[in-house]
């Protein structure tokens, strides 16, 4: 099997000089210039990451819709023109902190069919629709760390590994555990939820620090209560209090178990992305922060028991699409626009406020 794996290191010069070309593909670097500490990313995680991880052949379809959704049109809209993989209408958190690190860490989808893929930035393990529990029937974040630990098991990075020291983990969760339960989440004993999710959030991040990882960016529940899939019971007029509640919680329990799980004699570094305090931020200031009046309401709306992507028998769209030009926070019934991510990841970069007093650039060794 190691001879069909590409690896950093080669015996041979020419294998070497093939490996330099194939190793040296902007890791750590834009345009020749490195930008920070770090020399690999890696992603775990949901939709809010998932940069293409979902199989565009698998016309199954699940509780939440088809699996492959995220590559149907009007899916990647604005970037690249057409779907890839995205859940939204062009680029995602994990690719504005990459590219924000001069990295783009390759999708483990495109690794796994193709060997030849370079992945010296790092990989996206993460999935659409997964969580820490096998509730949705994708791909759970503990099973995209075993998926990374086989590939070390079989020696990828050659015989120099991973350097753990210049390696971050981006690690996002952002409410799937959650959505299983769906309207029922309102009747429940949700602190029984929230304690298993959060602590099985903290069993993974254990086995990333147990294979080497010491440096991990947490990006935080979102508002549950404002998204679409929320509002659209309210016409896309208001949030649904209750629901606030989990999130607040959910965020709250999560940077105390860190810390309880990781004290600073383990060496555990992690910035935590206040993902909740930064839709508030624009959801309650929408003009002053680039997005329409209505910021509740998404560009892609969906007939009533429908998803953002589905058509008829006839192929005909079962949504209809905003404007280009309506400027819009989100995109479907869950996830950003590419202009609400670009807003999101700046609030993190600028104001200390939306990164729990850290400064992101700080961790990240990223000159500003």
């Amino acid at each position: 099997m190691m001879s069909n794996i590409r690896s950093c290191t080669r015996s041979s010069l020419l294998a070497a000089a093939l490996g330099l070309l194939m190793c040296s593909c902007a890791a750590g670097t834009v345009n020749g210039a490195a930008t920070g500490t770090f020399k690999k990313l890696f992603v775990f995680g949901d939709s809010y990451v998932d940069t293409g991880n979902r199989d565009p052949s698998n016309s199954t379809y699940t509780a939440i819709g088809p699996v492959n959704q995220d590559w149907r049109p009007p899916y990647g809209r604005k970037w690249p023109g057409y779907p890839a993989g995205h859940f939204s209408d062009g680029h995602l958190l994990a690719e504005f902190l990459g590219n924000y690190m001069g990295l783009k860490p390759a999708t483990y989808r495109n690794y796994s069919s193709n060997p030849n893929t370079p992945i010296c930035d790092g990989i996206n393990f993460a999935v659409g629709g997964s969580g820490v529990f096998d509730n949705l029937g994708f791909t759970k974040a503990g099973d995209q760390i075993a998926q990374l630990k086989k590939l070390l098991d079989d020696d990828v990075y050659g015989d120099h590994g991973v350097d753990f020291a210049k390696s971050a983990v981006l690690f996002a969760i952002s409410g799937n555990d959650y959505g299983a339960y769906g309207r029922s989440l309102l009747t429940m004993n949700v602190t029984i939820i929230i304690t298993a999710v959060v602590n099985q959030m903290v069993q993974d991040i254990k086995s990333l620090y147990d294979l080497g990882f010491r440096d991990f960016v947490l990006s935080e529940l979102p508002t549950l209560d404002c998204l679409p899939s929320a509002t659209a019971t309210t016409n896309y007029t208001e949030c649904v209090t209750p629901l606030a509640a989990i999130s607040t919680a959910h965020n709250l329990y999560l940077t105390a178990a860190i810390a309880a799980a990781f004290p600073s004699s383990s060496g555990a570094k992690f910035l935590f992305l206040d993902t909740e305090a930064a839709f508030y931020y624009i959801l309650y200031n929408p003009l002053v922060n680039g997005f329409n009046l209505f910021p509740l309401k998404p560009c892609c709306v969906a007939q009533s028991g429908t998803l953002c992507g589905d058509v008829d028998s006839n192929n005909r769209p079962r949504y209809t699409l905003c404007s280009v030009t309506s400027n819009p926070f989100f995109w479907d019934e869950n996830h950003p626009t590419e202009a609400g991510w670009q807003k999101v990841f700046n609030l993190y970069v600028t104001d200390n406020a939306f990164t729990h007093a850290q400064s992101l650039p700080d961790f990240l060794g990223v000159a500003t």
